[in-house]
């Protein structure tokens, strides 16, 4: 009941973020968000130290939402006034039906592996696969989160223009395949000395699975992009009934993966992953013309080359490493996925440009220091 409050204090501060969205300020509210994860993760140590026990992680969202509010308020000068209901509010609260319609039917759809695990299996197979999904939420799937901000804000102001805003995506699109894909890659190769190494033995378990769910990441690269076309076109009503068709995959994919346990279920749900990328972004891209062409050119040397790091990574790992410690796999897979990545992707496909932006990225950020 008490974390409930969070969503309240979500709630005063979301208006405030989404205006600052909307004018680009990206920096700004990643200064707001990395230090209310920090104050939060004191606070929680502290009173954890204290001897409060589960208390701990009841205070830290909550105080890490409160400062959120305080950031928000602070930084942007908007406030709010009494209601007011034309034609134009009439539009944004559509407009927000839609999204928020989404967000409920793809919530849904992320949850439902849990739902049936839960119906049908122990609640130690159950703990295992939850681990496994939040160890990959937390790394891979919240960095697509904050991306879908950045990119439908930013495709939005090409909206007169449907060939620029093409042209961009596939531009975008294609840097965030370049680093996204093998990010996922490497995790699946490391998920399980990666989840000894953070959460201790007897969750080995639950690094097998990740090692599974991980691989959803790939592909998640292309489909988690179709927000930007949905949002930057001003279309959010295919947006939600495009996580109706997500919903009902993913409950296909459950049903086929639920006999064979847990694995079943995360296997199942890297297949669906794989089968709605690509007509997910012909769905959302039909508008302007946007479609598997123009994926397949983005994203086609970063997906053989995250492909052939996965099979070698898995070959190394197996055949090269077995005697050295956790630790120490995790730097030399790590290591060599990347060069065995960099080696084709730009040895032999010559993709240099997300490179290139990667670089001009860091110069700016060292700039404005």
């Amino acid at each position: 009941m008490w974390t409930a409050i969070t969503f309240v204090l979500l709630g005063a501060s979301n208006l405030h973020l989404a205006l600052l969205r909307r004018t680009l300020r990206f920096g700004t509210i990643a200064r707001i968000q990395v230090a209310s994860t920090l104050v939060g993760t004191v606070i929680a140590i502290v009173v954890a130290v204290c001897g409060h026990g589960y208390w701990a992680l009841v205070l830290r969202p909550i105080t890490a939402a409160l400062y959120v509010v305080f950031g928000a308020w602070l930084t942007c000068c908007w406030r709010p006034g009494l209601p007011v209901l034309d034609h134009e509010v009439k539009s944004m609260v559509r407009f927000g039906l839609h999204v928020a319609g989404f967000s409920v039917t793809y919530t849904l759809a992320r949850a439902v592996d849990r739902i049936g695990l839960g119906l049908f299996y122990r609640p130690d197979t159950v703990g295992y696969y939850q681990n496994a999904t939040t160890l990959y939420e937390n790394s891979i799937f919240s960095a697509l989160r904050q991306l879908h901000t950045v990119g439908s804000a930013s495709l939005s102001k090409l909206q007169s223009d449907p060939a620029a805003l093409a042209q961009k995506y596939g531009a975008a699109l294609s840097a965030l395949a370049f680093f996204g894909m093998p990010t996922a890659a490497i995790l699946s190769v490391t998920a399980e000395d990666l989840t000894v190494l953070l959460l201790g033995e007897k969750w080995r378990a639950a690094g097998a699975l990740l090692s599974i769910i991980a691989l959803r990441g790939i592909f998640q690269v292309i489909e988690g992009s179709q927000g930007w076309l949905h949002l930057s076109i001003g279309r959010p009503d295919r947006w939600q009934y495009w996580g109706i068709v997500s919903l009902a995959v993913q409950v296909a994919a459950l049903l086929g993966g639920l006999p064979f346990g847990a694995t079943g279920v995360a296997a199942a749900s890297v297949i669906a992953s794989v089968l709605i990328a690509v007509p997910s972004i012909n769905y959302a891209g039909s508008p302007i013309g946007v479609g598997a062409a123009l994926v397949m050119r983005a994203v086609g040397p970063q997906l053989v080359g995250a492909i052939s790091m996965l099979a070698a990574g898995w070959c190394v790992q197996i055949t090269l490493l077995p005697g050295y410690s956790g630790f120490i796999r995790i730097l030399l897979s790590g290591a060599f996925c990347t060069c065995f990545y960099l080696t084709i992707v730009v040895g032999l496909f010559r993709l240099t440009e997300p490179i290139k932006i990667a670089g001009s990225v860091i110069q700016d950020l060292l700039r404005s220091r």
